[in-house]
């Protein structure tokens, strides 16, 4: 599977390991608030302001680049010991 990660391109690697991140967290996040004793209106209604938005994305785009630097890296040690 890791030899996968060496045949993307690093920008596509980023999208996709952000966007996974982003959708992942956000559930999650939804869930807890949601059991936490939280309305559906109170939740869309702090999930749709921008400073949560642009957390979210932020830290998910840093997490995107970080895994993607770590796969290719492996990747490549796999790729030397071959």
């Amino acid at each position: 599977m890791i030899q996968n990660f060496k045949e993307y391109p690093f920008w596509k690697m980023v999208a996709a390991s952000a966007a996974l991140f982003f959708i992942v967290v956000n559930i999650i996040k939804f869930l807890i608030s949601l059991f936490g004793g939280e309305s559906f209106s109170e939740i869309i209604d702090k999930a749709s302001t921008s400073d949560y938005l642009i957390s979210n994305v932020m830290g998910s785009i840093v997490y995107g680049i970080i895994i993607s630097i770590f796969y290719k890296r492996k990747a490549r040690k796999l790729e030397q010991k071959n």
